[in-house]
């Protein structure tokens, strides 16, 4: 999973914010540390769901939906493991 934080939720979260999908007025100061609200958080869930559909490449050269890709990832360290294939962590390619 730690391979899709960035693509996936960090570039989400800080896209949101810079284009005023998600606001201060989506988060709360609770318990010592600041959360997301309900609307914060069905904000964000329907954002996320927006970005498992957006398709990427893959370093190997294909191209998925980012909900693919991350099954695809957990088959191709599944076979790792298994000593069936060589594992390729996903990254994003440089423009």
């Amino acid at each position: 999973m730690e391979e899709f934080r960035v693509p996936v939720v960090d570039g989400l979260v800080l896209s949101a914010f810079r284009r005023g999908r998600l606001t201060p007025d989506h988060a709360e100061a609770r318990a010592g540390g600041v959360y997301l609200n309900e609307e914060g958080k069905r904000t964000l869930l329907g954002l996320l769901e927006e970005r498992f559909l957006q398709e990427s490449t893959h370093p190997l050269g294909f191209r998925k939906p980012y909900q693919e890709l991350i099954e695809v990832q957990a088959h191709r360290l599944k076979a790792a493991i298994l000593g069936r294939e060589r594992y390729t962590p996903f990254y994003l390619r440089q423009r």
